[in-house]
């Protein structure tokens, strides 16, 4: 018996654990991000490889570094060439103005602006967040810009009528069509046409095109009066129909949930993507009004009184109902509403707007020789003189 346990292998006392794979797993997963990481920069050089041209990256660089220098302030002056008819309308950092030769992007506060030549008669833009639309009104040209760069242009057959751009920089042409009424060309941000509607009973007046791109609303013109129509994008059969008959329409527009307000001469309606009414806002008198694609509308109304020109001002809501009102007193020059923040310029006087708060703030101080008032994304002020456009901060009080 001895000798088989002496015969018996020594038994091993060394307890063994199972292999540690964590480390494995974070070095897969780092790898794995690496991975993503490269892909995203090759996917980006090869979406935009048209504006990674020297220039353009000297530009960027440009603006990045004057933004941050400012730590944020944004615009600050920048000097028009004395003598130009020029368009204005706040894109990205800065400022888009458009002459009958030129179109060009100013920040205020970099020398590295960028412009590009035109030769339009009658200049227009619609503005997204990214990208602006410059076509010539009456015409056949078209480009679509960017704080940087000339991202595509254009040729159309027939007439441009009127145009409208989402803010992520889908956009669509209306125009002259030989057989047709009118034609709606929707196309993509890339400058990709998307759908093409023809209609030979009706002039479309105004465009609109939701946020996704996916439909656009059109306000048709025949000889029973006006009517809105909303459609897919692709599909002749509109969603939805809103008749106007012979009341005055002013503007159509999405807001950023898709949404679409209708301001007429006797008030806003607001409709659903599946075209059902949300509310709206009767009113009468209207004298002017601000609203661009993506936000939500500000209206100035007349004031009938013996003691001198006043206006009634009314911000909206989603729902349409008003989310703040007040007056100003005096002759009104320009207006303008985006986000939580307003300006109303009178003849020498600006009234600034921050409903950003529990408490709306409305306050006045004194300017002259201003033409037009306009807000940034960023919630800043520009006011246009002559010669040179200023920023404005309107969180600030007034001295």
């Amino acid at each position: 018996m001895d000798r088989e346990l002496s015969e018996k292998k020594p038994r091993d006392n060394i307890t063994r654990f199972k292999q540690d794979r964590r480390l494995l797993a974070v070095s897969l997963l780092r790898t794995l991000a690496l991975l993503i990481m490269l892909g995203t920069v090759v996917y980006g050089a090869w979406e935009y490889r048209d504006d990674l041209r020297i220039e353009n990256l000297r530009r960027l660089f440009s603006y990045a570094r004057a933004a941050a220098g400012s730590e944020g302030d944004g615009f600050v002056t920048y000097h028009f060439e004395p003598g130009l008819e020029t368009v204005y309308a706040p894109f990205d950092l800065g400022l888009a103005v458009v002459s009958s030769d030129t179109y060009r992007f100013v920040t205020g506060f970099s020398s590295q602006g960028f412009s590009a030549q035109l030769g339009y008669g009658n200049p227009a833009m619609a503005v997204g967040d990214g990208q602006v639309l410059v076509y010539d009104r009456g015409g056949t040209a078209y480009s679509v810009m960017s704080s940087y760069a000339v991202v595509h242009t254009g040729t159309s057959d027939s007439a441009i009528i009127a145009a409208a751009m989402n803010p992520r920089g889908d956009y669509v042409l209306v125009k002259e069509e030989s057989g047709y009424r009118s034609g709606v060309y929707v196309y993509d941000r890339k400058g990709h046409e998307v759908c093409v509607w023809q209609t030979p009973s009706a002039y479309v007046m105004l465009p609109s095109l939701s946020p996704d791109g996916a439909r656009f609303a059109a306000l048709c013109m025949d000889d029973k009066g006006g009517q809105v129509r909303v459609y897919e994008a692709g599909n002749e059969k509109p969603l939805f129909a809103v008749d106007y008959g012979w009341r005055q329409v002013y503007a159509i527009r999405h807001d950023k949930n898709g949404q679409l307000f209708i301001l007429c001469e006797d008030g806003l309606a607001v409709y659903d993507t599946e075209g059902e009414y949300v509310g709206g806002h009767p009113f009468t008198g209207l004298v002017r009004f601000a609203h661009h694609e993506g936000g939500l509308p500000m209206v100035a109304l007349r004031v009938n009184t013996g003691g001198g020109e006043r206006v009634r001002l009314i911000a909206f809501g989603e729902d349409g109902a008003a989310v703040w009102e007040g007056t100003a007193q005096g002759s009104l020059r320009d207006m303008d509403f985006r986000g939580e923040y307003g300006v109303v310029l009178l003849y020498n006087e600006l009234y600034t707007l921050d409903v950003s708060g529990e408490a709306p703030i409305f306050q006045s101080r004194e300017v002259s020789g201003v033409r037009r008032a306009l807000v940034t994304a960023r919630g800043q002020g520009v006011l246009v003189y002559s010669d040179r456009a200023e920023g404005v901060d309107i969180t600030a009080e007034a001295e």
